[in-house]
């Protein structure tokens, strides 16, 4: 019994047990500034990237067999996606690549909760939980805006502010910004229980910035 309850238990990760959310939102012209995008200027609000279940241990991804999703053929989730989940790298209306992109990230990502949301309610869940706070709003009114730098720090802070708990951020270098030393924000990432219904510390955190001094700005 005790061999069985610990292969079951080292399985877990690998079938998709996951132990908390982190829903990622990215800023698009940061975004664009790594891919091309098609359509400039890209939208001025932050959109998501992806919700991803995580365990502690172990970083989850594809837990299913790789084409578990399913065309969206409701227009009105579409249209919800289209808005909040958008394919930055494709042009609005491009159905076929965004069906793709969701496809993409469901697989990779969403099949790892499937012990408890279903496709459907896996993406009514990450549009349920981007639209809980306006996160450029947050930031706008602890002063940060597109164009004015300031510090890792003073995002987290004013992120913990509104959710009393630690953010996840992700910035990256510009080959032109190497001389300024000043990183872009790319990604922010909010984290919650499994049940999605409180907000918690991030666990496991990028370490694209040296410490929470480092300058870093949302370019515009």
């Amino acid at each position: 019994m005790s061999v069985l309850f610990t292969l079951l238990f080292s399985l877990a990760p690998v079938l998709g047990y996951f132990e908390y959310l982190q829903l990622v939102l990215q800023w698009p012209t940061t975004f664009c500034h790594t891919k091309p995008c098609p359509t400039w200027p890209p939208p001025n609000n932050f959109t998501i990237h992806g919700l991803w279940p995580d365990s502690k241990g172990k970083m989850l991804n594809d837990c299913g067999s790789g084409d578990d999703y399913d065309d969206i053929p409701d227009a009105h989730m579409r249209k919800q996606l289209e808005s909040d989940w958008p394919n930055l790298t494709s042009r609005a209306g491009e159905i076929k690549k965004y069906q793709e992109f969701w496809g993409y990230e469901f697989n990779k990502h969403g099949t790892c909760s499937m012990d408890r949301y279903n496709q459907d309610q896996y993406f009514e869940l990450a549009l349920k939980l981007k639209n809980q706070f306006d996160l450029l709003n947050i930031l706008r009114n602890h002063g940060i805006i597109p164009g004015k730098t300031c510090t890792v720090k003073d995002v987290e802070d004013a992120i913990k502010a509104v959710t009393a708990h630690v953010p996840n951020l992700n910035c990256i270098v510009r080959s032109s910004q190497r001389s300024s030393h000043i990183m872009e924000l790319l990604e922010i990432g909010i984290c919650f229980d499994r049940e999605a219904t409180q907000m918690i510390d991030c666990r496991r955190r990028w370490k694209s910035h040296p410490d929470i001094n480092q300058p870093i700005t949302l370019p515009r």
